[in-house]
């Protein structure tokens, strides 16, 4: 939310059986995934991502520089 400059943003959650289904997506201004990911320092995605590994869970995010962000978490409890 800090630097997405998103007018709407919505959140779904989704628990089917033993497994939890989040869904983030904005309308923001959105970046090159790829370069965020490898820069692999911060509290950003990079973390996210570390931290859902240690939960057997994954994280997918789908951007482009102008088009908005989504970000799709599966974690399997």
């Amino acid at each position: 939310m800090k630097y997405a400059n998103a007018k709407q943003v919505d959140i779904y959650f989704k628990l089917r059986g033993k497994h939890l289904f989040v869904t983030y997506t904005d309308d923001g201004v959105g970046f090159d995934v790829e370069s965020v990911l490898a820069q692999k320092r911060g509290h950003g995605l990079y973390n996210m991502q570390q931290r859902l590994k240690s939960l057997y869970g994954t994280l997918t995010v789908e951007s482009t520089p102008g088009k908005g962000v989504r970000v799709s978490i599966h974690i399997l409890s």
